[in-house]
């Protein structure tokens, strides 16, 4: 009776269905570390860590993606969804295809584990003699040590440097303009007249 009543009662119930894990929770924040900061990465040269700040980096351009992986990416100051503005960063400064699922796993759960960077002081050094102070600490990773080819010694006229440093594509596509929350005005005047100067000064040495 009792083997009869249990051939009645029909199979176990089955377990529960495990969700599906996202892009962002299968990926490796030591993998997506990196990416972050590897320059062969993009085919432009530049790694994402050129352009936005972290822990140990100086003064940056582009925003602080801390709060990115809360979902609240952004681009060209509009809100979007933080995949498709990864997607977007990658095409349009790293100048190649859009990363693959796995690369955006990694790069998101890095992003996601990131800390906020501590905020930069430019205020300190919008001082003209504090210029090339301001010129290591924002610029001097990307040219003199970077991919971006140098800047110091070159003839710059200041409407062109000014244009770089604020103009919302600048004079290079690669180049992110900086903030004036990250570069405020005195800051941008103080570098621009530095720049300018070294350039002066180096016509004026010339034989």
């Amino acid at each position: 009776m009792g083997l009869l009543l249990a051939a009645c009662s029909g199979p176990p119930p089955l377990p529960p269905v495990e969700p599906a894990p996202t892009i962002a929770a299968v990926g490796d924040p030591a993998v997506g570390a990196r990416l972050f900061a590897d320059r062969a990465f993009s085919r432009s040269g530049f790694a994402c860590a050129d352009c936005h700040p972290g822990p140990a980096t100086g003064l940056r351009p582009a925003p602080d993606l801390s709060r990115w992986a809360a979902g609240e990416g952004r681009w060209a100051g509009q809100p979007r969804d933080p995949a498709e503005t990864l997607a977007a960063c990658v095409e349009r400064f790293g100048a190649r295809s859009a990363p693959s699922p796995a690369e955006a796993g990694h790069l998101r759960a890095a992003i996601g584990a990131m800390q906020p960077a501590p905020a930069a002081q430019p205020a300190q050094l919008a001082q003209p003699d504090d210029a090339e102070a301001l010129y290591r600490a924002a610029c001097l990773h990307c040219h003199e040590a970077g991919p971006a080819g140098p800047v110091t010694g070159r003839r710059w006229l200041s409407g062109a440097v000014r244009a770089a440093l604020r103009a919302p594509r600048g004079l290079d596509r690669l180049m992110p303009r900086f903030d004036p929350s990250r570069l405020p005005d005195r800051a941008v005047d103080g570098l621009v007249a530095w720049l300018v100067g070294i350039a002066a000064e180096s016509d004026t040495l010339s034989p």
